[in-house]
């Protein structure tokens, strides 16, 4: 079976953040926090190809922890892959678990900056098959329905972003 390419899908939630904003953040996490569906185009494995992707998540926010844990699962064409993950924010620091979404894929650095109703997250990945370092740029903007999450994979050759996909989340 194929396996549906989880770093370009809601891996906005799994990643570790740099230093920002701890009232932006805890307001962020508390409108995060409930069970969403969502629906969209991403691409889903090496083609480079944009595909059908749809999602389910239960999010849970614990204000005394300052934590917000996730779980849930986004499927395509190409397969499924479980989502599963915690971000922490403690006084303006956020810190977070990529959870075995793609067993090929390690984070080797990830820094961010958010404020009250969006977060941007720079990330690099080695594939640890080919030895190969991705960079993605994830946006998430939340709108009154829920969030979208657009994401972006670095172009090496042109020395820019590009477009890899969107995923529009409402609450349940």
């Amino acid at each position: 079976m194929n396996r549906l390419c989880p770093t370009l899908l809601i891996s906005v939630f799994l990643l570790p953040f740099a230093p920002i904003n701890a009232l932006a953040n805890a307001d962020l996490f508390s409108k995060l926090e409930g069970s969403f569906r969502g629906s969209g185009m991403s691409v889903t494995d090496v083609s480079g190809k944009k595909r059908r992707v749809s999602c389910q998540l239960s999010n849970k926010y614990d204000k005394g922890a300052k934590k917000l844990k996730m779980k849930g699962k986004c499927a395509s064409s190409q397969g499924a892959a479980i989502v599963k993950g915690t971000i922490s924010h403690n006084n303006g620091k956020i810190s977070g678990s990529y959870i075995g979404l793609r067993s090929r894929a390690q984070m080797i650095k990830s820094s961010g900056k958010s404020g009250r109703k969006s977060v941007v997250i720079y990330s690099s990945f080695r594939d640890r098959k080919d030895d190969k370092i991705y960079k993605i740029k994830q946006v998430l903007q939340l709108n009154g329905a829920g969030f979208q999450a657009n994401f972006f994979t670095f172009d090496n050759s042109g020395k820019k972003y590009k477009s890899a996909g969107v995923i529009s989340f409402k609450r349940k």
